[in-house]
């Protein structure tokens, strides 16, 4: 089993998270953190979660 490490840096708030959230619902993630900072002069959060990936050969 492999652990990866899924983040999305948004301008938007927790919303974008929907689609992520649909698409692996049948998948176990961790709770999402979020994390507020700065690019370029913008106010932008980063949420991080983490997926735990069963190869399969």
């Amino acid at each position: 089993m492999t652990e990866y490490r899924v983040s999305l840096f948004t301008t938007g708030t927790e919303r974008e998270l929907i689609p992520f959230k649909k698409e692996f619902s049948r998948e176990q993630y961790e709770s999402f953190t979020g994390v507020p900072g700065d690019e370029n002069d913008d106010t932008v959060t980063n949420f991080t979660t983490f997926v735990d990936v069963v190869a399969r050969g």
